[in-house]
């Protein structure tokens, strides 16, 4: 079993999936909330185009979720 360490069998798959670290999930998040928060939300300093404040605030929130997600459903799989 020590050749599947970090990666998860799925139901009906033969081989195991490799699951990618959590600084990854908390990275995409972030960036995503980043750039989506500055849209929905236009106040503070703005540099070339994108609002600084709700940028800093969309990427902690949404880096925040993302690792919760990460510890409820993918971590527990990894030690299953």
């Amino acid at each position: 079993m020590d050749h599947l360490a970090g990666s998860v069998r799925r139901a009906g798959h033969g081989g195991a999936v490799p699951l990618l670290p959590l600084w990854v999930y908390i990275a995409g998040g972030a960036l995503l909330g980043g750039f989506t928060a500055t849209v929905w939300y236009p106040i503070g300093p703005v540099v070339d185009g994108l609002h600084l404040l709700p940028a800093l605030a969309g990427a902690v929130v949404l880096g925040a979720v993302v690792e919760l997600i990460y510890r409820a459903f993918i971590r527990p799989r990894q030690t299953a």
